[in-house]
């Protein structure tokens, strides 16, 4: 993918724990880059219940057409995650938004 460095896109990363017994927080509560230009982005999960607990996150973008700009190269999203009682892990999500986005784009949420 070629980096388009004649604009920018700003990525606000917002944290949901859904209802889950997980304090979950993005690292980062935005990132500016160039469409096509690569960067990572992390997530601090800390599991508050006394036992093991396993979710499967899912990323949702706004606008609604943003999704399909959002190429993910790795994301704890991809697969379910086991924390035990009490542990807290960084994790991160690496990711780029297509050149291929409308120029009016300027500003994508995460969460």
């Amino acid at each position: 993918t070629q980096v388009d460095a004649s604009r920018s896109v700003t990525v606000e990363l917002v944290a949901s724990s859904a209802g889950l017994p997980w304090r979950f927080d993005a690292l980062e509560r935005e990132v500016t880059l160039h469409p096509g230009q690569l960067v990572t982005v992390n997530y601090r999960v800390v599991n508050t219940l006394g036992r093991p607990v396993t979710a499967h996150a899912v990323m949702n973008a706004a606008p609604a057409n943003a999704a399909r700009y959002i190429e993910k190269q790795a994301c704890f999203c991809f697969s379910d995650q086991t924390l035990a009682a009490g542990e807290e892990r960084v994790m991160p999500v690496v990711f780029l938004v297509s050149p291929r986005a409308p120029r009016d784009m300027s500003t994508i949420s995460l969460s």
